[in-house]
């Protein structure tokens, strides 16, 4: 199967060990000709794992884009070995949140389905994936910096994990925009793994007791010691996962039970498996069943297996709405009473 995602090379070096371009590799969703899924890969190259496949088409591989990266990834390292931060630091770092959101697959499908919808209806809209992706102005970010940020350094003995979508955006409610809008804060929560015993938390002041972090530059730390606390930040990888889910070396059963335990907690396996085909086979789905339900919106039409698709990519949509995650500083940090016109 193709690599589905955008992840950076330098990134995923953040979990290997010194010198080796290394991590643990399993796959939701590829299985061999018995019909079990493969095993886990206790090393598997960073450079596979990262793999674009033309994902997008080339436009990822600018100098522009691959200097604006390697600033990113460098900015995450000073936080994972505890150096000073600069306001570039900051604004780098919000960049990376945003880069990985926008360049995830369900942000793919998402945003071309929505501008050929909108192009149906002959209604205006500012733009399809490929133009989101090459934006790359303050607007985008800049709201990220007015979250409260922690760093989470992970004591225990159980890694971090990531996954080919590493930047979980989560919040406990749907809101009444689509968790791709970017001026949309209220309530959200985000976390993005640094590196094996790191871990960046994103919390919205509003919702939550905690001070923005602009304008300083320093980021306040906490100690976690509780390993069942672990396992909570990294069963949200394993929701927001596309195809694949990563840890470091020897990690790969522990990788592997993580996601057989999560499907456990859902009515079936596809609310987390069930993204077996790339993007562009989703979107053609979706695209049908939006034809079919504007053109003969009282038949049933959809063929068999062009609504397998369908179904199965809802499902995993619907998941981090029907997951609760209880992790405890959360719940510490949650106020009785949202801070009113905060946004």
């Amino acid at each position: 199967m193709v690599n589905e995602h955008y992840v950076q090379r330098s990134y995923l070096r953040l979990f290997s060990p010194a010198n080796e371009s290394v991590i643990s590799r399993y796959s939701l969703v590829e299985k061999h000709g018995g019909g079990d899924y493969y095993d886990p890969i206790d090393r598997f190259s960073v450079e596979n794992a990262a793999s674009t496949e033309n994902y997008a088409d080339g436009l990822f591989e600018s100098n522009e884009t691959t200097r604006a990266e390697k600033a990113m990834v460098e900015s995450l390292r000073k936080i994972d070995n505890g150096s000073d931060l600069s306001e570039e630091d900051i604004a780098n770092i919000s960049q990376f949140i945003v880069f990985q959101r926008d360049r995830s697959p369900k942000a793919k499908t998402f945003h071309r389905l929505r501008h050929e919808i909108f192009q149906a209806a002959g209604v205006p809209v500012e733009a399809d994936w490929e133009s989101i992706i090459e934006i790359d102005s303050q607007e985008r970010y800049e709201g990220f910096q007015f979250m409260g940020w922690r760093v989470i350094e992970n004591k225990t003995d159980l890694s971090f994990f990531t996954s080919d979508s590493p930047v979980v955006m989560y919040q406990d409610e749907h809101p009444d925009k689509t968790v791709f809008d970017e001026l949309q804060f209220t309530g959200k929560e985000v976390f993005c793994p640094i590196s094996t015993d790191k871990l960046l938390l994103l919390l919205d002041p509003n919702t939550f007791n905690i001070e923005p972090q602009f304008p300083s530059t320093e980021i306040s730390r906490l100690e976690l010691n509780d390993t069942q606390e672990v396992w909570k930040y990294n069963f949200l990888q394993g929701i927001n996962a596309f195809h694949e889910i990563f840890g470091p070396v020897g990690y790969g059963e522990k990788l592997e039970s993580m996601i057989e335990t999560l499907c456990e907690r859902f009515p079936d396996d596809d609310y987390i498996r069930g993204n077996r085909w790339d993007t562009d086979r989703i979107l053609d789905a979706q695209r049908y069943g939006f034809r079919e339900a504007t053109d003969r919106p009282d038949q049933l039409t959809i063929p068999p297996e062009e609504r397998e698709v369908i179904t199965a990519s809802k499902k995993v949509a619907d998941a981090p709405w029907m997951y609760k995650h209880k992790i405890s500083l959360i719940s510490q940090l949650r106020r009785e009473e949202p801070v009113d016109n905060y946004w």
